[in-house]
């Protein structure tokens, strides 16, 4: 009944070009994709600009999130330092002891992101909708080497080993990732990628 009503819909990605209209049943041609933006603001930055750079990845969100595969990478890097900004694991005795999980205010969030070495968005795979390009949009213009899980949307937004890295969920695929990201040999390609 509302849809009578309603001139235009607009969708986060090209792929709910399709999936939207089957989804509800609406004509196509009330579609628009329209890209997502990142959202922090100049007040937010120039509070955490003085927040002195890490050597922590991190990762935070706890909209439609899957941090299992994250943790198990972790397991595997005891040398690098994780930081997860979500209520979705607080309290969980079985992290690893280079993990730490717990929920952040919104100017803390914004730090953590800011001060990180990179910054990891582990989507839920097999999603009918777009998901976490709030996060990875402001990560990847804050310059940081940012993955993401390749789920809808992802790639209306980043070229791979151009703007960001897209990897398959698995705990493999951050690690080989996050090893690519931090082998000296990669730096110039890692500095492109996050200037670019």
């Amino acid at each position: 009944l509302a849809d009578r009503a309603i001139d235009r819909y607009i969708v986060q990605s090209t792929e709910e070009m399709t999936i939207f209209p089957e989804l509800w049943k609406v004509s196509q041609e009330k579609l628009r994709f329209c890209p997502f933006f990142f959202s922090f603001t100049e007040d937010e930055l120039r509070a955490v600009q003085d927040a002195p750079p890490g050597e922590h990845i991190f990762a935070g969100g706890n909209s439609l999130r899957d941090y299992e595969p994250l943790i198990r990478a972790a397991w595997c890097m005891p040398e690098r330092k994780f930081i997860i900004a979500a209520r979705l694991l607080e309290g969980r005795p079985d992290l690893p002891p280079n993990v730490e999980a717990h929920p952040v205010s919104h100017l803390e969030f914004v730090a953590l992101m800011y001060s990180s070495a990179a910054t990891v968005v582990p989507i839920q795979p097999g999603l009918r909708r777009a998901a976490g390009q709030q996060t990875y949009l402001n990560a990847m213009w804050m310059g940081k080497p940012t993955i993401v899980t390749d789920t809808l949307g992802v790639r209306d937004h980043i070229r791979h080993k151009e703007t960001g890295m897209i990897v398959n969920g698995t705990a493999a695929g951050y690690i080989e990732a996050l090893e690519w990201i931090f082998n000296p040999a990669n730096r110039h390609d890692v500095e492109r990628m996050t200037h670019e």
